[in-house]
C-alpha cells in the first residue's frame, strides 16, 4: 500500500492538541494544532501505509530508526508521550506503555479503508 499525504494529512489532524509540523518530501510543510509547533519532523521518504495500519508503532519505530522519519525539533519522548496521551483519552484503560491496543489500529485500518475507497 502506498504513502499517501491525503491519508497522512487526515490521520494527523487526530493529534491537534499539540502543535506540530510534518516536513513531507515534496517539501510540503503540514501544520498540526494551534499556536508555536513544538516538534517538527521531516519525512524523508514514503512509508508503507499498510505497514502503518497493521502496527502504527512499529511502522513509525521503524522509520524514525532508519531515517525515514526525523526530528527537527521536539524530543522523541515528548511526541511518544503525546501520541499516548490522546490514545489514553481516547481508549482509557485499553492503552499500555509501549503497545498501542488492537481496537486502535483496527479503527486505523477501517479509516484508512473508507478514505482510500474509489468515490
Amino acid at each position: 500500500m502506498a504513502f499517501d499525504k491525503m491519508i497522512v494529512k487526515k490521520l494527523l489532524k487526530k493529534f491537534d492538541d499539540v502543535p506540530f509540523v510534518v516536513k513531507f518530501p515534496d517539501g510540503e510543510e503540514f501544520k498540526v494544532g494551534e499556536g508555536e509547533p513544538q516538534a517538527i519532523i521531516r519525512a524523508n521518504g514514503g512509508i508503507d501505509m499498510g505497514a502503518v495500519m497493521k502496527s502504527p508503532s512499529l511502522a513509525l519505530g521503524e522509520a524514525y530508526m532508519d531515517k525515514t522519519l526525523e526530528l527537527e525539533k521536539g524530543d522523541l519522548f515528548e511526541i511518544l508521550n503525546m501520541v499516548l496521551a490522546k490514545l489514553e483519552e481516547k481508549y482509557g484503560d485499553q492503552i499500555f506503555v509501549g503497545k498501542v491496543n488492537v481496537a486502535y489500529e483496527q479503527e486505523l485500518v477501517e479509516e484508512y479503508k473508507v478514505m482510500s475507497a474509489p468515490t
